[in-house]
Formats: structure tokens, sequence, C-alpha cells
């Protein structure tokens, strides 16, 4: 695997292990990374400061980049809560002023994605769903994964565009991921 899925997935694999115990195998593995890279319109963006990636983003943009749907973001679990995702938030507000609608999903377990996304970022959870509560409207993820039991989905508006800082000192500029 590529360091930036590897990354990514050791991201994911700490919050799971975290709620649930250690397993024995990848919650997130280089498949499924590569075919939310492989979709239409998706961008990946990395934080690297010092030739050290701190933290990453893979998104698409749709209708005409107005609405940018975030598929998977991470910091290295040693990384977190030193400002690196409010970095990498705030530098893609900057990069994409046009983007209107934001979202995101998180599974229920991963509570500290979940406030970054509510707390820091602004977020309001739209949608709660679980095996048992799955509407039909509600597009689903094309991805399998092993976190079925729970997704909470969320969104924000944007009615201007505000330039917003971080009050901690991060890294200074995002890298897109050379061929996406």
């Amino acid at each position: 695997m590529n360091s930036f899925i590897t990354d990514m997935a050791e991201a994911y694999q700490v919050a799971y292990e975290y709620r649930f115990g250690e397993i024995t195998s990848n919650c997130i593995n280089e498949h499924t990374v590569k075919y939310v890279l492989s979709k239409r319109r998706c961008l990946s963006f990395e934080v690297v400061e010092n030739e050290n990636r701190l933290g990453g983003i893979i998104l698409s943009l749709v209708h005409n980049g107005k609405h940018a749907r975030i598929f998977l973001m991470f910091t290295k679990p040693e990384l977190q809560n030193r400002g690196v995702a409010t970095f990498l938030w705030n530098e893609l507000r900057e990069f994409m002023p046009g983007v209107k609608t934001w979202t995101a999903n998180a599974p229920y377990f991963a509570v500290p994605a979940i406030h970054f996304l509510v707390n820091k970022c602004y977020f309001k959870v739209i949608q709660f769903t679980n095996s048992v509560n799955s509407p039909d409207d509600y597009e689903k993820d094309e991805v399998t994964d092993p976190w079925t039991d729970g997704y909470l989905y969320f969104e924000k508006k944007v009615s201007k565009v505000v330039p917003v800082k971080s009050s901690k000192p991060a890294p200074r500029n995002p890298r897109r991921i050379p061929g996406r």
C-alpha cells in the first residue's frame, strides 16, 4: 500500500479498536480507499510538514463544484488534537470558495471525528442510519465496510465565504497527491 493509504488505514484502525477492541483484519483496506479515489471528480489532499504526512482527505466535488462530499479524512493518531484537521479544513474552505454545501459521514464509533465535524467545523447532524433505520431516499455509500451498525450524516451550508484561521500553528500548505 502506498503511504497515504497506509496512514489513513492506521488512523481508522486506531479509532475502531479503541471502541471495539483489537481485531486481526484491517477495518479499512487498500481496495476501499482506491475505490473511493477512482470516483469521478474525486480529489485527495495531504498535510505535510518537513516531509512528514500529518493527515489527509479524500473528497468529491459535484453540482459544478458547489457541493463537496468528504469521503475520508484523517489525522495521524499521535497528532490528533493538535490542530492538523482544523488547519486542513480551513485550507480547504479557502481553496474551494465556490463550495456552498459540504457533506460528510462518520461511523458512530468515531467520536473524535464527530466532535471535530460538529464542534469545530459546525456541521449539523442531518441523519443517523443503522441496520434497522436505512431509508431508501438517502444516498448510500457504494463502499462496503464493517461499519454497517451506524453512521451519522453531516451537512454544512455556507452562505458566504469568511476566511477562518486556526488559532494553533500548523503546517503551511496541504499538498495535492500527484495523479489525483
